[in-house]
């Protein structure tokens, strides 16, 4: 790529805002950012370089006097493939108009919902970046959307309304990225993959409303309602015929649902000490799911006889739905968070539940997991450590990392650490995520940020 065609547009954006604001060294006005080097190395085989990048960081900020104007962007360098990759990828663009007891906010923005300290429950709305996602921060992952964002305050409460005109659903790996969890399949079971492009129907409106109350008792409550699509896909699933079945393969086309939601979050602090209880949950009416005509077992047997894949070939032509169902769904979370000495400890225990199960569905009717935090600071906050880890209990796969940052200055941080993945082998037709499909990914990483 052209790195004139990055840094012009890069550029346009950071005039235009000056053009508006006045000039950046005026009282009212400031930029600001950070550059950021990035380094993964596999700690097993050849210890490959398996994440590299460059982050330029560009932020501006100016007051109005009822409001102010933000942008955000992000300039990325990638350097661990074969061809150098140069992007540009803006988070954020927008505007803030104050009125007595209310704010709009009008742009490219990103919200926050829940209370998950690892995970997206009711957090659904701001698509997340999940191309390199275990090699980022999890404050990285977030990208701006399109939206009206209004609140009406009433206190120390709020009630906020969110308009979207066009769904974004997350940014996924490509399919020949290492970070895309395809499964182990025979070659001749061959499979296409089909994004963005193919989607349609997705420019509709969306939204959504939340009520915040915010009580003096160390109780926090939010309740959600929504119309939205989750942005978590589900494949349908299209048999591409051949006049030689053996030379057919499947199209996976990823596919996405609006529907009513609702949800709630909580945060309780019993008596204001160290304890905080967190909980929230999400009701999704009306969620897509693959489902196969065949058992799962015939898919199995079918992997070492091509034979037998030719003769199952037949059932996948019956349905002309994608093998996709409807189905309600449920994804919760209960977790205690606990500060003692300068430690910070935290558990947190999800489930998602499909509900009006059937058996030929691909996913679980039940999956449970379990994610767990231990963090400190150390030399008056300049030394951080941290270590999670993440088990899903019926794939008995796993995540962990730990990390170390230190501030070197004001101005220069330095941060290093592991992520190991690992798990049992199991079946491809597993219909859910799992970590143990990057065992091989399992890898040390350096980084060093500059602010300016």
């Amino acid at each position: 790529m052209d790195f004139m065609h990055i840094i012009f547009p890069l550029l346009a954006v950071f005039c235009g805002l000056i053009m508006l604001c006045g000039k950046p060294a005026g009282a009212q006005t400031t930029l600001g950012g950070n550059l950021q080097n990035y380094n993964a190395f596999q700690t097993t085989g050849d210890h490959l370089l398996i994440a590299g990048r460059n982050r330029l960081r560009m932020e501006a900020n100016h007051s109005l006097s009822r409001g102010s104007i933000h942008i955000n962007s992000d300039l990325y360098h990638r350097y661990s493939e074969r061809e150098h990759d140069l992007e540009l990828l803006l988070r954020e663009a927008w505007i803030d108009v104050y009125f007595e007891n209310s704010d709009l906010r009008a742009g490219v923005q990103t919200v926050s919902f829940g209370r998950s300290a690892s995970s997206f429950v009711t957090d659904i709305l701001t698509p997340l970046d999940l191309r390199e996602s275990l090699t980022q921060d999890f404050s990285d992952l977030r990208m701006g959307f399109v939206a009206a964002n209004y609140i009406r305050y009433f206190g120390q409460n709020y009630l906020q309304l969110i308009a979207s005109p066009a769904f974004q659903p997350h940014r996924l790996p490509e399919a020949d990225s290492r970070w895309f969890p395809e499964p182990d399949l025979p070659e001749f079971v061959p499979l296409n993959y089909t994004g963005q492009e193919a989607r349609e129907g997705l420019r509709n409106l969306h939204s959504a409303a939340r009520f915040a109350w915010r009580s003096r008792s160390n109780l926090d409550l939010d309740l959600m309602l929504y119309y939205w699509s989750h942005p978590a896909p589900a494949y349908a699933l299209e048999l591409a015929i051949e006049p030689d079945l053996a030379s057919s393969a499947f199209d996976l086309v990823e596919s996405y649902q609006p529907s009513p939601m609702a949800g709630y979050s909580l945060a309780w602090r019993p008596g204001g000490g160290s304890w905080e209880i967190t909980t929230e949950t999400l009701f999704v009416q009306r969620r897509l799911f693959t489902y196969l005509p065949v058992p799962v077992s015939q898919l199995e047997a079918a992997m070492d006889d091509p034979q037998l894949a030719i003769q199952l070939l037949p059932e996948f032509i019956t349905e002309n739905d994608g093998f996709l169902a409807e189905k309600p769904w449920i994804h919760t979370m209960l977790g205690a968070r606990y500060e003692t000495r300068g430690w910070t400890f935290a558990a947190q225990g999800f489930l998602e539940y499909i509900l009006n199960y059937d058996d030929e569905l691909l996913p679980q009717e039940f999956f449970p997991a379990i994610t767990t935090f231990a963090g400190r600071s150390f030399f008056r906050e300049r030394l951080d450590t941290m270590a999670l880890g993440h088990y899903n209990i019926y794939a008995e796969d796993f995540w962990i990392q730990w990390q170390g940052g230190f501030e070197w200055s004001d101005d220069i941080e330095i941060a290093g650490g592991v992520n190991l993945f690992g798990g049992p082998d199991i079946t491809p037709f597993y219909g859910h995520f799992t970590f143990n499909r990057y065992r091989p990914n399992s890898f040390l990483f350096l980084k060093l940020t500059a602010y300016f």
